[in-house]
């Protein structure tokens, strides 16, 4: 019998799991392997991270999400037992992680030169650190930037889980201009059609 995730996702502390920042040390490994091969797919990567990273690197999260798991399970499908509900958790885990990072990748990477070339102004990738602590995927000279999907701009008044999150980002964002003097402003991206929302960007660089 095969685990409906998609109900656990409606739990904030499941989705968490896969988070970027919880996740930690995979963003690096995806710009190490774009590096290593020119580019990144979820078939590359896959590959890439079972060599490079064992479970225990993220293993905070994933043993949270699969408490969760085996909570749920016990619950709605008893006839599981704890050991298949691992088994199918951590092929999950690892689906979402890779896939989750490989998309991310590819798009910090699109819009970093997507804006360089619009706007005429140079971008670093920070470091895991900067990335982790302060929710930050781009810094410029006078600010910095984190790059979300387009369903990130809307406020979700019903979606508890995505105003925990922004919140979260917030309270980052507040400590890293804080520290560094610098706003964080958001860039977004459509991946159904290939297009950005550069609207913060445009307000700062008037």
């Amino acid at each position: 019998m095969k685990i409906d995730f998609r109900k656990l996702e409606e739990v904030f502390e499941f989705q968490e799991c896969f988070f970027k920042n919880s996740i930690g040390g995979t963003m690096l490994l995806a710009t190490q392997c774009i590096k290593e091969f020119g580019y990144i797919s979820d078939v590359i990567f896959h590959s890439y991270f079972k060599t490079h990273c064992d479970i225990d690197g993220v293993s905070k999260y994933y043993h949270q999400g699969l408490d969760i798991a085996k909570e749920y399970c016990n619950r709605e499908m008893s006839e599981l037992n704890n050991e298949q509900v691992e088994k199918q958790f951590k092929e999950y885990f690892y689906m979402r992680i890779i896939s989750n990072t490989v998309t991310g990748k590819k798009k910090e990477v699109l819009v970093k030169g997507q804006i360089e070339k619009e706007f005429g102004i140079s971008l670093k990738e920070v470091s895991e650190e900067i990335d982790i602590r302060y929710g930050v995927d781009l810094e410029a000279k006078d600010f910095a930037i984190q790059v979300k999907p387009i369903t990130y701009m809307y406020d979700g008044e019903n979606n508890k889980n995505l105003q925990i999150h922004k919140q979260v980002n917030k309270d980052k964002h507040k400590k890293y201009t804080e520290k560094f003097g610098k706003p964080v402003v958001f860039v977004y991206y459509d991946a159904d059609t290939n297009s950005y929302n550069f609207n913060e960007l445009y307000s700062i660089n008037r």
